[in-house]
């Protein structure tokens, strides 16, 4: 089940990051994708930003990025279960 996770996230980040790049016209290594989770709403959703974009810098510091929830991910498939995670409100 876990290997099915990582899998969809990686395609979440190959299909969002191409379409954004696309729609921006810059490079898709110029996209980042962040996970937000938050507790008033028990939803994950991703957010993805142009680097250099001034609107990218909002909110993200209650993000992380979608790259190294999947490298967790593939280190421990329970360190989100385990973790302690800060929330900013």
């Amino acid at each position: 089940r876990q290997m099915c996770i990582r899998d969809r996230l990686r395609d979440v980040k190959r299909v969002g990051v191409e379409a954004v790049a696309a729609r921006a016209g810059v490079a898709p290594e110029s996209v980042v994708v962040f996970a937000h989770y938050p507790p008033q709403f028990w939803h994950l959703h991703f957010h993805f930003c142009v680097v250099g974009d001034p609107r990218a810098d909002a909110g993200c510091y209650r993000a992380v990025l979608l790259d190294d929830v999947v490298d967790a991910l593939e280190r421990d498939d329970e360190h989100f279960a385990a973790c302690a995670m800060t929330v900013v409100g």
